[in-house]
Formats: C-alpha cells, structure tokens, sequence
C-alpha cells in the first residue's frame, strides 16, 4: 500500500482533466493586473492649482475650506454649477456664517460666481483662473502696494485703515 503523502504522482493532471488557467488567461492577467478599488470619497481631479492657490492666498481660513468644498462638490456633480449646502460646509469644519464669509472672500477674488437666493442654499459657478499666481514673494507685494490684487485689495486696505488707527489711538 502507498503511502498517500509520499506519492507525488497523486498530483499530477490526468489527461482526461482540464486545466483551471488557460495560457491565454495567464497572460492577461499578467497585462493587466486587478485595478484596486478606492473606497471613501475624495476630492476629484484635475485640482485647479491656479485656482487652489488663489485661494490659499486669501486671508483667514475659510475661504480655502468653502473652496474645498466646493471643488469636493464640482467633483461629484461634475458641473462647474453647484448648490453648496451647509451640510457640505459642515463635513469641512465651516459653520453657516463662515460659508458665507468664505464665500464672500471667493467670489472678491474672482474665483467663483455666486447666485444668492432668499432662504435657500447659492448657487456657485466656478471660474476659471487665467494667471498664473506669482510665486514671487516681492511682486506680490508690490502689487498689493499698487493697488492690482482686486480680491484683496479692499480687505488689505480696510485692515490697514484699522491698524493705522489703532496705532494713532496709543
């Protein structure tokens, strides 16, 4: 009697069987391999990064998460046309009154167009950047200076009207 452990013939294909894996399979397999699926959300791309960096240039935090948002959201509708809800908002740490001030300092700057409706949630188009931000930190600020960094400019300019009085005020 064999034994059934010592006997590598007991592995072998019998010409009858068939094999699990064609040849053809293998190749394909080896061509392309199983593509991983993402699981949570995320923000889709392509990012604007003109346009991300415009933002980020903004003062205060909330119009670079509200910009956030909405390109999170511009993803998942994919249309340049949303409604930003407060939810949305909320998922970002932005609370209704920072939206709307995020919102403001965004559309200030020429970033998004927003269609206010009495008792419900804007509309927001975004808009496509043009130029390319500067990344020179002394061409910066002499346009500032001079006045040509139109979403800025007014905000800039009430915070210096606010320091040089205070600074009179001591």
């Amino acid at each position: 009697m064999d034994d059934f452990f010592n006997n590598p013939e007991r592995l072998r294909i019998q010409s009858g069987q068939q094999q699990w894996h064609s040849e053809a399979t293998n190749k394909r397999t080896a061509e392309f391999p199983k593509t991983r699926r993402v699981n949570g959300e995320f923000v889709k791309g392509p990012l604007p990064l003109n346009w991300l960096s415009s933002a980020c240039n903004l003062p205060g935090k909330s119009p670079l998460t509200v910009g956030l948002a909405i390109l999170f959201e511009v993803g998942r509708r994919k249309s340049n046309q949303i409604v930003l809800t407060t939810a949305i908002c909320e998922r970002f740490g932005v609370n209704r009154k920072a939206k709307y001030r995020g919102l403001s300092a965004l559309e200030a700057a020429g970033l998004i167009v927003v269609t206010r409706r009495p008792r419900k949630n804007p509309i927001i188009t975004v808009l496509d950047v043009v130029e390319s931000p500067s990344t020179d930190v002394d061409t910066d600020q002499q346009r500032v200076a001079d006045g040509l960094d139109v979403g800025q400019n007014s905000f800039i300019m009430k915070k210096e009207a606010y320091n040089a009085k205070r600074n009179t005020d001591k």
